[in-house]
């Protein structure tokens, strides 16, 4: 198990998710390329926890509702 942002030498219960294991697995892959600290497309950053918890109604949106991202 990993750690959780909340408690970063904690792991993470089994059954549960982590922003670490999303992060490898989604995050870095599909998004941080356009949102991050160096280029925030649309405003949005998701290279961090506190981001992607800020943004995850836009998140939720755009991936899920309207399938307009990733691009």
């Amino acid at each position: 198990p990993e750690p959780t942002p909340d408690h970063p030498h904690e792991p993470t219960p089994p059954g549960e998710i982590s922003y670490q294991s999303v992060n490898a697995r989604v995050f870095s892959v599909s998004c941080v390329q356009c949102h991050n600290a160096n280029q925030a497309k649309g405003g949005v950053r998701l290279d961090n926890f506190n981001e992607v918890k800020r943004n995850i109604k836009g998140i939720i949106k755009t991936v899920f509702i309207e399938k307009t991202m990733p691009r």
